[in-house]
């Protein structure tokens, strides 16, 4: 299968992944890619944790009182017959193996037709 870019521009691609200093991301519409300082994408990333009208500290991780507390209410719901089996199984969550991660999602709206024309918004 041949290729849909030239050797130039997977070149200029794989320079631009290697590049520490910035962060490229998929955009939420359009599937337009975003190239973003990485110093100015961690402070927004540090903005919005530190709006405590969205986030709060936690003192540990909740993941596995929330996964019990969770499928307490499912088996409830199964026993008043609301769920099948097969329902219960499928709703029912399982221990995250490491629930520490957090993966920040800043997002990038593309209004151009082209995909050239984009607004960030925090």
């Amino acid at each position: 299968m041949r290729p849909n870019i030239t050797r130039l521009e997977a070149d200029a691609i794989e320079k631009l992944k290697a590049n520490r200093d910035i962060v490229i991301k998929s955009a939420d519409k359009g599937g337009t890619v975003v190239v973003r300082d990485r110093k100015l994408y961690e402070l927004e990333g540090l903005r919005q944790l530190t709006t405590t009208h969205y986030y709060t500290e936690i003192e540990r991780p909740l993941a596995n009182e929330t996964v019990t507390l969770l499928q307490n209410t499912l088996n409830d719901i199964y026993r008043s017959g609301f769920l099948s089996e097969k329902q219960l199984r499928y709703l029912s969550p399982e221990v995250p193996e490491n629930p520490g991660h957090f993966t920040s999602f800043l997002r990038y709206i593309n209004l151009g037709t082209d995909g050239h024309i984009l607004i960030y918004d925090p």
